[in-house]
């Protein structure tokens, strides 16, 4: 046989086949193959119930779910589809187009001894003793995933070992009505190394402490030295923070120029995160920039303003946060109501509300303090020098 000929024999055969994967039959032998290889990797059982798709462009799997020997749910998904490009494979390159998740429901729990149950359901996500290293130009070193889109999810995430938690979350995260877009870029190869990172319009209600985040929205640039902050905003019912900057120096002393703000951000949003926070019921406005190492921070106060149905207190001015701190800040107390000044500390002595305004300049040891306040029938100019002694 001439060699036009084997290569029309071997274009038959590959025509053939894709005309075979575009029936339901072709599809089913797919699926049951998959399932034969991926329960050969699963400590467990996994089950897909349909496989949709023309697999050139994409495939659609149906009823997908993982669970652990036992009937312990890890992974159950309506609908998995994703949308790839064949071509970057034979650069090794990992190139997705849209990828949707349906109904994905993800159970998380870790036991008494530390483990993860998708660690032991799935053997080869556990981690390695010795991780390989990371060769760039290899497997990985290239991947985009353009859009991820959620809908109705659900995640929950749970420890029994002793003397673990999430903080104020206590020992159980759950995420219920998880909806959004998130899409991701990896690039290690030729001397380039990093990693962009987008979410949009991601919502979700936390169970408890319950909070409906309607508007999650972030977008993010992470190398090796810095990590830029393009974008950042939280929104519930009540609350509006937003934020941008970046963190430099990664691999020394991270130095910082970062920026939020609040319009507004509520307290009794905060509060069940922050148990110290004061029993105060009002709503925080303004800015706060961070600048400078970790080590001696700048913080500047940007018309920051935190009103009560009672009191009205704003700031502004800059503090450095070091081993010394040093203070140059301007306070107004426009009033501060005794409610208010108790439930920050118990043993506040007025009775009528104080309008006040302040400045302060210095740090711990030497501060002037200059201004005016009134209370009752009374008023009075404050002027000096004050010290904290150690």
């Amino acid at each position: 046989m001439t060699l036009a000929g084997v290569l029309g024999l071997v274009l038959i055969v590959v025509i053939a086949a894709l005309v075979t994967l575009q029936t339901d039959w072709g599809r089913e032998r797919v699926r049951l193959l998959a399932l034969g290889r991926l329960r050969g990797m699963v400590n467990g059982r996994v089950d897909v119930a349909r496989i949709r798709g023309d697999f050139l462009n994409g495939i659609a799997l149906e009823g997908v779910s993982i669970t652990g020997p036992a009937g312990e749910p890890l992974l159950d998904v309506g609908r998995f589809g994703v949308q790839y490009d064949l071509q970057g494979l034979l650069r090794r390159e990992i190139l997705l187009g849209e990828v949707v998740l349906e109904k994905p429901r993800i159970l998380l729990v870790q036991d008494a001894a530390g483990q993860w149950n998708y660690e032991r359901i799935l053997p080869f996500l556990a981690p390695k003793e010795q991780p390989e290293p990371e060769v760039p130009g290899g497997w990985g070193s290239v991947v985009r995933l353009s859009e991820l889109r959620i809908s109705e999810g659900s995640v929950g995430i749970r420890t029994v070992q002793p003397g673990r938690g999430f903080g104020p979350l206590g020992s159980a995260v759950e995420l219920a009505e998880l909806t959004g877009k998130v899409d991701l870029e990896i690039a290690n190869r030729g001397g380039e190394n990093r990693r962009r990172f987008g979410a949009e319009d991601v919502s979700f209600v936390l169970a408890s402490p319950r909070l409906a985040v309607r508007e999650l929205d972030a977008r993010a640039e992470i190398t090796p030295e810095r990590v830029k902050l393009e974008r950042f905003l939280f929104r519930t019912a009540s609350t509006e923070l937003a934020g941008e900057g970046e963190v430099r120096e990664m691999t020394k002393t991270p130095v910082l120029d970062l920026t939020f703000r609040a319009d507004p951000l509520t307290l009794s949003d905060v509060r069940p995160f922050v148990p110290a926070m004061p029993a105060l019921e009002g709503r925080l406005s303004g800015g706060v920039k961070l600048e400078g190492p970790s080590d001696s921070l700048g913080v500047t106060l940007q018309d920051l303003a935190l009103a009560t149905a009672r009191s009205r207190m704003t700031a502004d001015g800059r503090v450095l946060v070091a081993a010394t701190p040093v203070v140059d800040a301007r306070v107004e107390l426009a009033p501060l109501d005794p409610e208010d000044a108790r439930a920050v500390y118990p043993a506040y002595p007025l009775e009528e509300p104080l309008r006040a305004t302040l400045a302060s300049r210095g740090a711990r040891e030497r501060m002037e303090i200059d201004g005016r306040l009134a209370f009752g029938t009374t008023e009075a100019t404050v002027a000096g020098t004050v010290g904290y002694p150690e």
